[in-house]
């Protein structure tokens, strides 16, 4: 039984509380939640920071502290320059993710009108590409409603995965203990996971030896004893 992520209660309701309330600061905060996690990556940014420095400084014998520490500098600096300004670092990422869709719907749709000449392709084949084009000429258009409501959007998945992480756990957990007692002695007494000494600990070492050898030799013996 697959149980990845589930061995631990803990752990999936920690999963679920962070995602609850990351959802929750979302739907509310939809304004202001971006820039919240652009200065949570920045923050992050400066402690890699930090500790490549001190990696580096405590390998300095191994040659590695000039790289360590070019790698250093350059996640602090860009960490204090996204924690200083969020706001336009926000507004970057959503223009950038704007300018994607509307390269990809361009380029699917310039691809589909060409293999139309060989292909005959639908209407149908034409509607995913025009909404990304739209969606993307509209982010570029209107980023920060756009932000808000995929902000909202991703509060709102993050809100429904951690109600569902907390069913799941709850019903892993449940499984875990029914599955456990109902193959867990079968399997030490299988050696599924015993180990390969308890099961062969009365094992005894037995000498064996071919019959047409065995032959041989008796017949070795006898021919010696007639002379």
């Amino acid at each position: 039984m697959i149980t990845f992520g589930f061995r631990n209660r803990w752990g999936g309701i920690l999963r679920s509380v962070v995602a609850i309330v990351l959802g929750v600061v979302m739907i509310a905060l939809p304004s202001d939640s971006l820039e919240i996690l652009v200065k949570v990556l920045a923050a992050m940014l400066i402690a890699s920071g930090l500790v490549s420095a001190i990696f580096g400084i405590r390998s300095r014998q191994s040659g590695v502290l000039g790289l360590m520490l070019f790698n250093s500098i350059v996640d602090v600096l860009i960490g204090v320059l996204m924690f200083c300004y969020p706001s336009f670092v926000a507004g970057f990422i959503v223009i950038v993710l704007g300018a994607l869709l509307l390269g990809m719907g361009l380029l699917q749709f310039l691809s589909l009108i060409s293999a139309s000449s060989f292909v005959k392709m639908g209407f149908a084949a034409y509607i995913l590409p025009v909404i990304c084009v739209c969606g993307g000429l509209l982010i570029i258009i209107q980023p920060d409603v756009i932000a808000a409501v995929l902000t909202v959007f991703a509060g709102i998945v993050l809100l429904i995965y951690g109600l569902s992480e907390l069913i799941a756990g709850w019903k892993m957990h449940k499984a875990i203990e029914v599955y456990e007692i109902k193959f867990g002695d079968g399997e030490q007494a299988g050696g599924g996971t015993g180990s390969a000494g308890d099961n062969f600990s009365d094992a005894v070492d037995v000498e064996f030896e071919k019959v047409e050898d065995k032959d041989k030799d008796d017949t070795a013996g006898d021919s010696r004893q007639d002379n």
